[in-house]
């Protein structure tokens, strides 16, 4: 073998083949659907046109290549930067097979540029997603998908106020004595949920301890759940969901005069 390849080498190269085949032939199909079934061009014309016209745009274009390759995502050096493109190039190929295979119009570069964005994400270390109670009960779903793929991590922190907290908070800022309430009558067992998935869960009992307990919930190796109480009348940065929230309300109106 030639100095300076290895089998890790010629397995991202033989990867970036497929997914360049890939690309062509779902790509392909999305610019000439509307001319064939426009009938404004035949399809044996119109697969040339685009086959064309895809080869030379490899040859002459390199603005796609050279946004992928800067400013991104910083990949490690090593073996470990070759691992985190083949993981890239792999999530794109399977992202494109499925897309095309039922029918979705779907970008081969946003599915490369995700697949990089993701696998640097999990080769850089621990995953921490940081939501709210309400939100959690949304998407709290994900911690199962975790636990079943056997993932090391991820690890949620909640932040529980017992309700839609950010709702609350605008509507007593937005519409004072008519603000419905948006807190739970019974708010919902975060850490019972996490255990219920098959996560492991922990509650912070005060600040003091908020520090630690993430750290082990970190250290588990598995998918965690830190909640952390929070006090809901407590006002959270609103931004312009405040002028939206006002303005749904029928005080936007009275705020402009």
């Amino acid at each position: 073998m030639p100095a300076g390849f290895s089998l890790l080498l010629l397995m991202v190269l033989g990867l970036a083949v497929v997914f360049d085949y890939i690309n062509g032939f779902h790509d392909t199909a999305n610019a000439i659907a509307t001319s064939v079934s426009t009938r404004a061009l035949r399809p044996q014309w119109a697969i040339l046109m685009s086959a064309t016209a895809n080869f030379l745009g490899a040859l002459t274009g390199t603005a796609v290549a050279k946004t992928i390759a800067s400013g991104i995502a910083t990949t490690p050096t090593g073996d470990a930067g070759q691992i985190v493109v083949a993981s890239a190039l792999i999530g794109g190929i399977v992202w494109n097979l499925l897309t095309w295979r039922l029918g979705i119009p779907s970008s081969s570069s946003h599915a490369l540029i995700g697949g990089l964005i993701g696998a640097v994400i999990a080769a850089s270390g621990p995953v921490v997603s940081l939501v709210g109670d309400a939100a959690f009960m949304m998407t709290g779903s994900e911690v199962a998908v975790a636990v079943n793929a056997g993932l090391r991590g991820p690890t949620w922190i909640v932040l529980d106020n017992g309700g839609n907290g950010m709702c609350q908070a605008g509507f007593k800022l937005g519409c004072d004595s008519r603000a419905p309430s948006s807190l739970f009558d019974r708010p919902a067992d975060i850490a019972g949920l996490a255990r219920a998935y098959g996560a492991v869960a922990f509650s912070v009992d005060s600040a003091d301890t908020l520090a630690s307990t993430v750290r082990v919930a970190l250290a588990t190796g598995r998918p965690a759940v830190v909640r952390i109480p929070v006090d809901p009348e407590a006002v959270p940065p609103m931004g312009g969901r405040l002028e939206a929230l006002t303005f749904v309300s029928g005080r936007g109106e009275e705020n402009q005069t």
